[in-house]
């Protein structure tokens, strides 16, 4: 479900399971998650259903690392990674607004993951086009995102999510930014990417 008051989020978990155990986030005064505890199966689609500002966003980023909880823990299969460093939680995720490098080219920002990974150049551009041809986007690798529609941005920042073959994907309202046809015509694209 869409609209203005309720927004999907998802977790898929593609290699491992998932176990977060009473989690709390506070912002000051805010509570933003407030002990929260949850299992999610190696390889389940996971949807995060509620009310903006409920901490939806809040749990996608601790779970990617880019914000660490007060206290709780965060599980991959098993081994706790609640202080482990994003780069090293083999996480991809896909932020809300994309979060396109405007000054590179489609084919630069997918490849950026693996950049900052130290993965061998041939290598690295091996795994750009078999990025941008799962999501159909290989024939517009030279393009700036400016040059995208939303939904082409949207399939640009999945590749760049799934370049590094990541155990986790996490995609942050993934279909917030999208008109009502590019919704319907995402829907079971994103199902199929994630299969």
């Amino acid at each position: 479900p869409t609209g203005p008051h309720s927004a999907a989020q998802k977790v898929a978990a593609t290699m491992s399971d998932i176990t977060i155990n009473r989690l709390r986030k506070t912002f000051g005064r805010v509570v933003a998650l407030d002990d929260v505890s949850l299992a999610i199966a190696a390889g389940e689609l996971f949807f995060l259903l509620g009310p903006s500002g409920c901490g939806k966003t809040t749990l996608l980023r601790c779970i990617a690392g880019f914000g660490l909880p007060d206290s709780g823990s965060i599980a991959f299969a098993g081994q706790d990674i609640t202080a482990t460093p994003p780069h090293r939680r083999n996480t991809g995720m896909v932020f809300q607004n994309y979060a396109l490098w405007p000054h590179m080219t489609v084919a630069q920002n997918v490849a950026f993951g693996l950049e900052v990974r130290k993965i061998p150049r041939h290598a690295r551009k091996k795994r750009v086009t078999d990025a941008l041809e799962i999501v159909q986007m290989a024939s517009l690798a030279a393009r700036k995102p400016n040059e995208l529609s939303g939904g082409q941005q949207q399939r640009v920042a999945l590749a760049r999510a799934l370049v590094i073959e990541p155990a986790c994907l996490l995609l942050d309202e993934p279909l917030s930014n999208l008109d009502a046809k590019l919704r319907l015509e995402m829907r079971p694209e994103i199902r199929r990417i994630c299969k």
